[in-house]
């Protein structure tokens, strides 16, 4: 007999509770039964020897410790459909290791395939802290014949204390040819209570605008319906959620649980809701919902600068300069946040700036603007030596020139820096922008000309300057610029089409949705500040395309951050309270009241390449960093998300104004 040694398809988590699902059975006061594979072995998870933890040995099943069984006697057939075991003189036997059970696991049953003369014995193992509580036996029925052999284990109930099993296969010396293994398949009958959960935004949703829901439950319902009622017991709104649904990430891996979204975007009255969802025949759950116009600007995006303003770095030497403190800025430089608080201020200034919300904003783009124009004036501008945060030191002072024209001493360090750009013929799309809004401020041609040389095309780093150049010359910009953003737009949608309205990265260097980063410090960071920059971009596209997918994906994101989760928790510190407010992890000498504002990273992978959600609710003692830790980076793009989705002319309805 030949026998094939190639590559081990490496044996997977012999309990995954993601796995494909069968029937289920439940009801209000019953426990529910949901069937899981718990087990599969096929040949080609053998084809060069035993998967990982699975041994030969010889003798029967009993002796568990005796030496591994020769090489020889076992291997892949020459046609790859099935692996023989083929005994010399004495049994050999095949042993899983052990396979652990969650409590729910009340039952097991299975299968095992294949053919062949030789006396087949298989047994299953009840372990109890790794040892054996109670064998059962597999039975082979009597229309077994040579050429099609089936062993079944019949749906058997678990032993009180059992945690785990051990499946053991037991070949005799009989025939030379042995016994061809075609599959081994060990289902699990896991029963637990019905329980279903209700996520949704903590803060409130925009009056006019999407307004979505989540609802969870370990068994599937053919029937899902909500209804929301007044502060009086009217009901005001009422509908079907989405039928059931499982959400996968990258390469498979499903999430715990059914889901189904609800939407009442239809409903524009403000106030205070009770929102309620029957499952079948469940009990019904219920949940306080808000509603008011303009509720994310006056109350989610104001605190967010709060932590800006309590890291700013103390004023040093002047050779050097730091406008925050340098241990959380994050993955961004002092002149990346910088440029995100200016641009943000740039484009609600003008529509927003005698509203409560945005004198924060204001105060902390003025505060980076003029510390950074006086080091410049004071001769410093050569001591920046990254190109990138030149550029963008560059082009918040030349925004800052723009919209705050009352500041010389902001003007003179934006054109130092712009004559440092220029000089060398540096050509970027924020080099562009430095010259543009320069030539707005000061009307200089030598300006515009420097934009003509260096026009980019369209890009998406700053729309506006590129409008102004349209405005300026009459180059047809607006057109193209749809058609980018909405191509864009429109990838990100198809990507998020799940109840959570999550977008799953495809790009082979990080897929999923909680993208794992092998060359990062912290691999398993959570997910929000990638989130809140797709908000972003959808937000500009929306203004161009009109296509409401794109704004509700800019709302579903933020719904996220403020609770529409899988655990149901604000991830701006201080904005929600009780359950909905999560562990923080909190830097030396720093209270839950210094972090007011901060924005979390937020729910991550839960392993390297393991696509299913984790965030730390502290159950274990210390919280993770790379999930409930923050920094300024997160913040700058919540505030940047914010201001392009505010952005979104959005009028009160006519009978709510009346």
């Amino acid at each position: 007999m030949k026998y094939s040694y190639g590559a081990t398809a490496i044996f997977q988590a012999a309990l995954l509770l993601s796995g494909m699902t069968g029937a289920v059975a439940f009801g209000l006061e019953t426990d529910q039964r949901e069937y899981k594979t718990i087990l599969e072995i096929t040949p080609d998870d053998m084809a060069a020897g035993p998967p990982a933890g699975w041994t030969f040995i010889d003798g029967d099943e009993t002796a568990l410790d005796t030496i591994p069984a020769d090489a020889e006697t076992w291997g892949e057939d020459e046609d790859a459909q099935a692996f023989s075991i083929a005994p010399q003189s004495t049994p050999v036997t095949l042993l899983s290791p052990p396979l652990p059970l969650e409590p729910a696991c009340v039952a097991v049953s299975g299968v095992i395939l294949g053919a062949g003369a030789n006396e087949v014995a298989a047994t299953l193992r009840w372990l109890e802290n790794n040892v054996t509580a109670q064998t059962e036996s597999w039975r082979e029925p009597p229309v077994s014949s040579d050429a099609r052999r089936r062993f079944n284990l019949a749906e058997t109930e678990a032993p009180e204390g059992a945690d785990g099993a051990r499946v053991a296969l037991t070949v005799y010396p009989e025939d030379a040819a042995g016994f061809r293994l075609e599959s081994i398949r060990l289902m699990g009958v896991f029963s637990s209570k019905p329980e279903v959960a209700m996520f949704h935004n903590k803060v409130g949703y925009e009056q006019v605008g999407p307004k979505s829901f989540v609802v969870s439950a370990n068994f599937r319902s053919d029937k899902a319906a909500f209804s929301l009622v007044d502060a009086f017991g009217t009901t005001v709104y009422s509908g079907d959620l989405s039928r059931t649904t499982r959400i996968q990430g990258a390469d498979g891996a499903e999430w715990d649980g059914y889901y189904h979204r609800g939407d009442f975007s239809a409903l524009q009255e403000e106030g205070e809701f009770t929102l309620t969802v029957e499952l079948d025949h469940g009990a019904p759950v219920t949940a306080p919902i808000r509603i008011g116009f303009n509720v994310l600007w006056e109350e989610a995006f104001a605190p967010a600068l709060a932590p800006f303003k309590r890291l700013r770095a103390p004023v040093s030497d002047n050779s050097t300069l730091q406008l925050w403190n340098a241990t959380f800025t994050g993955d961004a430089s002092d002149a990346a946040l910088l440029w995100d608080i200016v641009r943000s201020w740039s484009i609600l200034r003008g529509r927003f700036q005698d509203t409560p919300a945005f004198a924060p904003l204001h105060e902390e783009a003025l505060y980076g603007l003029e510390r950074l124009a006086h080091w410049i004036n004071d001769g410093n501008a050569a001591a920046i030596t990254s190109k990138r945060d030149e550029t963008l030191f560059a082009a918040s002072l030349a925004c800052g020139a723009r919209f705050h024209p009352d500041s010389e001493a902001i003007r003179n360090a934006a054109r130092q820096l712009a004559e440092r750009i220029m000089t060398a013929n540096r050509a970027c799309p924020l080099c562009f922008s430095v010259a543009m809004d320069l030539y707005a401020t000061t009307q200089e041609n030598r300006y515009l000309e420097y934009a003509r040389i260096i026009f980019p095309g369209v890009s998406t780093e700053r729309v506006e300057t590129l409008l102004d150049y349209e405005g300026y010359t009459g180059t047809f910009i607006t057109p193209a610029l749809g058609n980018l953003f909405e191509g864009i737009a429109e990838q990100v949608v198809t990507h998020a089409d799940n109840p959570f309205g999550l977008p799953l990265q495809t790009e082979a260097a990080g897929r999923g949705f909680f993208v794992w980063n092998a060359d990062a410090q912290d691999p398993l960071r959570g997910a929000n500040t990638r989130l809140l920059a797709t908000a972003e971009i959808m937000a500009q596209a929306q203004r161009y395309a009109a296509n409401p997918q794109f704004r509700e994906f800019v709302h579903d994101q933020i719904n996220w951050l403020l609770g529409n989760n899988p655990y149901g928790v604000c991830m701006v510190v201080g904005l929600c309270d009780g359950d909905a407010s999560p562990p923080v992890v909190l830097p030396a000498g720093m209270t839950r009241d210094d972090l007011y504002g901060a924005v979390l990273h937020g729910i991550g992978p839960r392993a390297a390449d393991d696509d299913r959600y984790h965030f730390d609710m502290g159950n274990t003692g210390a919280v993770n960093e790379s999930t409930n830790g923050f920094s300024l980076y997160n913040n700058a793009r919540y505030i940047s998300a914010l201001a392009y989705l505010k952005r979104i002319p959005v009028a009160r309805p006519r009978s709510a104004a009346s």
